[in-house]
């Protein structure tokens, strides 16, 4: 349901800034950006770059109103969807760029100042960094937000790194043939003066502004996990939406390149992609109904506050959250603690990881076989830390594992379910 409606104010959004050209191409690129998300699998739900997709799309669409009616106030809200956008990832820092397209204004009235708009932008931006960082102060939490911020998430921006090819050919994979021929068709349209495409067109400044923070928010993020280009996917999607309809007006081979890219979109992307997401096993739930049995038998509800997972994301601390249990200590992955060449910032992590265990020892550790960024999963994972390692053997007993022996397709390729281990303290 949350990504149902994400996907419906993306859509909502496009359909806003592509009213006055064509209402089919907002709905079109909606479309394709639901069902691409849809295609992606059930591990890029509720993801925060689609968050950050949609906010961009608001941001956008209410900064077109804003010169489209030579009015301020919608600045605010491109401001406010900017400042929320920026809590999320500091990746959408450049969406602070859209405050500056009035500026950019070539015809109509102004019958309002510059100073107004940018004032009101710099107000919606500021609104949702400013709550932000008096939750931190009040929760207690500014030194802690530091230390991610200068240790923790420069660290794990290194690890498994993509290369450059990988991460451009992987930005578009799905539209790549639908891509080039628009690609070509903007080749074939630059000698030409049309309508659609005026010099400095504001609309068009704020849609490739969309695009390339997009773009470089993915390649920054140098992963190249399929949600990390939503946001450039739903500019890049209502951008050959837009002109494709547009060019339907025109004659020759312009026309043709509109048709075959609707039509490809409509009656090609579209199916298979609505084909291979009905395929996905969303109920398959084994590995949350098996560990919320085990961890029911070793306390249920008792648990909460002396529970501890080992894990990257493969389902622990999802099953501790749908059953409402808090862990013993504030860390939620484990990647950092087995890294084979330690860093002064994994070294810190395991020293505060190490002291909050000593002074709160959990009563059970929940430890997955997952073992990322490392392509294989092992439970030799916990030797590259002896010192835990025999921490955990000393004073605790293995009470349960479980190695499911069933497949999970809950993406393209169907793999195991993730087996775990479930240590109890001794008395």
């Amino acid at each position: 349901m949350f990504d149902f409606t994400l996907l419906v104010l993306a859509t909502l959004a496009m359909l806003w800034i592509a009213w006055p050209h064509s209402r089919f191409a907002g709905f079109y690129a909606g479309a394709l950006l639901a069902l691409l998300h849809g295609r992606d699998g059930i591990p890029q739900t509720a993801q925060r770059d689609l968050i950050i997709a949609v906010l961009m799309l608001g941001a956008c669409a209410f900064a077109i109103h804003a010169v489209r009616n030579v009015k301020s106030w919608p600045m605010l809200g491109c401001g406010l969807c900017s400042g929320i956008a920026l809590t999320i990832k500091p990746t959408a820092a450049p969406l602070g760029l859209l405050l500056l397209l009035p500026i950019i204004l070539p015809r109509g009235p102004r019958s309002l100042k510059l100073s107004r708009y940018l004032f009101a932008g710099i107000v919606g931006l500021a609104g949702p960094v400013a709550a932000s960082l008096v939750f931190l102060q009040r929760e207690g939490s500014v030194p802690e937000f530091m230390i991610a911020v200068r240790g923790m998430w420069p660290y794990y921006s290194k690890l498994a790194p993509r290369s450059i090819g990988y991460l451009l050919l992987h930005s578009i994979s799905p539209l790549l043939p639908l891509v080039l021929l628009w690609v070509v068709m903007l080749v074939v349209s630059a000698a030409r003066e049309l309508p659609w495409r005026r010099p400095w067109n504001p609309e068009r400044v704020a849609l490739w502004i969309g695009l390339g923070i997009g773009f470089l928010s993915y390649i920054g993020q140098r992963k190249g996990f399929p949600y990390h280009r939503y946001p450039a996917l739903a500019f890049l999607l209502l951008m050959m939406g837009l002109d494709f309809a547009a060019v339907l007006r025109r004659p020759g081979v312009l026309r043709i390149c509109g048709v075959i890219g609707l039509a490809a979109g409509a009656l090609i992307i579209a199916p298979v992609s609505a084909y291979k997401t009905a395929g996905y096993d969303w109920r398959n739930q084994e590995l949350f109904t098996m560990l919320r049995s085990d961890l029911e038998q070793q306390g249920g509800a008792g648990l909460s506050g002396n529970v501890q997972c080992l894990d990257e994301f493969s389902g622990c601390i999802n099953a501790l959250y749908r059953m409402d249990l808090v862990q013993s200590t504030g860390f939620l992955v484990d990647f950092y603690f087995w890294a084979p060449h330690q860093t002064q910032v994994t070294e810190a992590m395991r020293q505060r990881f190490w002291s909050a265990i000593q002074q709160k020892p959990p009563r059970v550790f929940v430890v997955m076989k997952q073992d990322w960024p490392e392509a294989t999963a092992t439970y030799s994972k916990l030797n590259q830390w002896p010192q835990f390692a025999d921490y955990l053997g000393a004073n605790y007993n293995l009470a349960v594992d479980r190695s499911p022996q069933t497949w999970v397709k809950w993406e393209s390729r169907p793999y195991p379910t993730m087996s775990y281990r479930i240590y109890v303290r001794k008395n």
